[in-house]
């Protein structure tokens, strides 16, 4: 009887003692589950602040004849947007007239209104409204807004 008991106790310490580590290994695990969601939700980290995945790299200006739009830019327009800094570089783009060419600048994009935002001379400008699309495979991108559209084309 006495046996029975005192195995009845070990079980019992053994089972408080399994338990007690279990809740501790699931409030670490519901720790680091909340942490990664909060960092890979924006909260922490994500695309605020930097331009999207899908805008970053060189994008060069797609002609149009002048009798398509006579305020198209000039083929050599290009812009090179990183991770977080914008260049535009060449020839003259309608959107980015007061931004000077051939300087990175700091800016970001939002990805769920389509905007880009430039800091240039430490001024925030007007937001440029885009719009990314795929034709033949080939990502466009279009700067959109004053009644004019320009396009581009990603060369890598």
């Amino acid at each position: 009887m006495r046996s029975l008991a005192r195995l009845r106790g070990l079980v019992d310490n053994y089972t408080f003692y399994y338990i007690k580590n279990a809740m501790k290994n699931i409030h670490v695990f519901l720790l680091c589950f909340f942490l990664f969601l909060l960092c890979s939700c924006g909260g922490g980290g994500g695309e605020y602040n930097s331009f999207s995945y899908d805008l970053q790299g060189t994008w060069k200006a797609i002609k149009k004849t002048p009798i398509e739009d006579p305020n198209a830019p000039y083929e050599f327009a290009q812009i090179e947007i990183g991770f977080k800094t914008i260049k535009i570089t060449g020839g003259n783009i309608t959107h980015f007239q007061n931004i000077p060419p051939n300087v990175e600048w700091e800016g970001y994009s939002n990805s769920e209104e389509n905007l880009i935002y430039i800091k240039a001379r430490d001024e925030w400008q007007s937001p440029v409204a885009y719009k990314i699309s795929n034709v033949s495979k080939k990502p466009i991108l279009t700067l959109r807004g004053g009644g004019l559209d320009e396009d581009f084309e990603r060369i890598n």
